[in-house]
Formats: C-alpha cells, sequence, structure tokens
C-alpha cells in the first residue's frame, strides 16, 4: 500500500500509546490524522511537528470527529476508563465503532487489554471486551492488540515516589510473575499491523515484553539506581479498602494473569525491550534524567 496516500485515524493521540502509534506511523509513511481535545497543548504541537494532522473532538461527541475520519484507511483506538469509568469507555468505543463503519474504513486497530479473552470481572477489563465484541458485531474489519502491564505504570507519582525512596510497594506474592510491556512497542505494534493486514486482519495478539517477579523488579530497580529497592507486598483486604477495583485486578492477576507467549511475540518484533532494556533505555523517570514520559496522563 502506498502509505503517503493513506490516512490512519489515531484517537488519545496525547496519550501515552497514541503519542507513540503517531510516531510509528509518521516513520514509516502514513499520514496521520490524529484526534484531541485541545489542539493548543503542547502535546498536540508536539505531534503536529511530526507532521500529524490535528483534529479537535471528543469521543462522546461523534459530530466533532466524524469528518476525520473521512477518506481514512485505518483507526488506531486507544481507550481510557480513568475519566469517566467503565460505562463511559463503552460508550466512546461505540460511537467510535459506529462512525468508522459508517466511513468505510477497512482496518480497526483496537487496544485492548491482555485477558480481554476471558471473564475477569474486572470493571475496566469488561469494557474492553465489550467494545471487542460491538466491532465483531459490527463487521469492522480488526485488529486486536492486548497489551499487558504496561512498563510505564512504574512511573505513575506515587509508585515512583516509593521507587526512589527505597520501597517497590505491590499488591502480589513474591513468587507470583507479573507480564508487562512497554508503551514503545505497542506502538510498534499497531504500525506493523496497518503494514501488514494480510497477515494481522482479523487476529488478536497478547502483547508483554518480559515476565518478572516483583522481588526481581526491586533487584532491577536497585541495580539500575545503585542502591537498595526492596519489594513490600501491600495486603489485599487494606488495598480493597483503598480501591475495591484494583484490589479485584490484583486478586485476578496472583491466580490469573496475563498470558501472552512471550517468545511468539519477540518472533514478530525482535527488539521487543524487556524490562532491563527498558530501564537502561531511559524510560524510568525516576532518575529525573530519562526519556520524556508522562505522569499521570491516561493509555
Amino acid at each position: 500500500m502506498d502509505h503517503e496516500n493513506a490516512t490512519i485515524f489515531v484517537t488519545g493521540t496525547t496519550g501515552r500509546q497514541g503519542h507513540s502509534v503517531c510516531r510509528y506511523l509518521r516513520e514509516a509513511g502514513w499520514r496521520v490524522r490524529g484526534l484531541t481535545r485541545d489542539i493548543e497543548s503542547p502535546r498536540a504541537n508536539e505531534l503536529a511537528s511530526m507532521g500529524v494532522e490535528l483534529i479537535e473532538g471528543d469521543l462522546d461527541r461523534p459530530s466533532s470527529f466524524q469528518q476525520g475520519l473521512e477518506g481514512a484507511y485505518g483507526v488506531f483506538a486507544a481507550l481510557t476508563y480513568v475519566e469517566g469509568g467503565a460505562e463511559a469507555e463503552v460508550r466512546q468505543g461505540r460511537n467510535l465503532v459506529d462512525a468508522a463503519a459508517e466511513a468505510g474504513v477497512k482496518h480497526f486497530v483496537y487496544s485492548s487489554v491482555s485477558g480481554a479473552d476471558r471473564i475477569t470481572g474486572i470493571p475496566f477489563f469488561d469494557s474492553k471486551q465489550q467494545n471487542e465484541v460491538y466491532i465483531r458485531t459490527k463487521d469492522v474489519p480488526f485488529t486486536f492488540l492486548r497489551p499487558a502491564h504496561f512498563m510505564e505504570n512504574f512511573n505513575m507519582g506515587p509508585q515512583c515516589r516509593a521507587i526512589r525512596d527505597g520501597k517497590l510497594v505491590f499488591p502480589l506474592p513474591p513468587d507470583t510473575k507479573l507480564q508487562m510491556i512497554a508503551i514503545d512497542d505497542i506502538g510498534f505494534f499497531a504500525a506493523m499491523a496497518f503494514d501488514r493486514p494480510d497477515e494481522m486482519l482479523g487476529n488478536s495478539y497478547e502483547l508483554a515484553g518480559d515476565e518478572l517477579t516483583m522481588p526481581e523488579i526491586a533487584h532491577r530497580f536497585s541495580a539500575h539506581l545503585g542502591r537498595e529497592v526492596r519489594f513490600v507486598q501491600l495486603p489485599l483486604d487494606e488495598l480493597e479498602r483503598m480501591d475495591p477495583e484494583y484490589h479485584l485486578l490484583a486478586q485476578w492477576l496472583r491466580d490469573e494473569g496475563y498470558k501472552a507467549d512471550i517468545p511468539a511475540v519477540r518472533r514478530m518484533h525482535p527488539s521487543l525491550l524487556s524490562f532491563d532494556a527498558w530501564l537502561s533505555n531511559g524510560y524510568w523517570r525516576g532518575t529525573g534524567k530519562g526519556k520524556k514520559v508522562m505522569e499521570g496522563v491516561p493509555a
């Protein structure tokens, strides 16, 4: 396909996933049209400097973005429950899918979550499962990317500060492995999906780049910082009082967990980042001198 004459419509462009996807698509030569609620923001200006055409709109208002889908070959969708909850994520997903179907989009790449094909009872997993089902019912040509735990979650404020202070606090037993993926690699796989429709259309991909226990992660932070970081297990009953939904996630991670075939993922993407590589390449912001990443920005 002639990338220079084909447009990909990207949602969440100023978020963590959307920004990565825009960069990989532009590097591959695609025309990119990005949806944002504020085209004057610093993040939006950065995207514009990459050559991304920005559309100011909101997924809750289809009339604000329908024109941006006109003539688009593909859509990349990263939706978040953070601001409006799971119900908003489903509602916005349906708005986007309906508009994409009406526009005749040929390839809809949806960033879901690892485990979305299973019954979890976790609201922000179930919302992504509902979106997957809806995409199928609308007969929109799709690829589902199902990422595991974001390595970038260790950049979130309280977690990042605790690690700097020498404690990795997490609600998993010390022998439970957590599968993780770097957000940069999600961008790679999204661009790959559009580049390889014959291979990837109609398929789902569980994505992870590493699998470590919390003590192993603490050890890697210790080596990276040159001082001890020890793992502190947050009791589940305490977590339940603090955040019932995250408590459900922690239970599921302990009992079921993500099930990506990491060697198979690495065969598709030999430069897939391990957690060590993610640290050494400057993606952790705790040292104050790493790559520019966004604290508290939705996925």
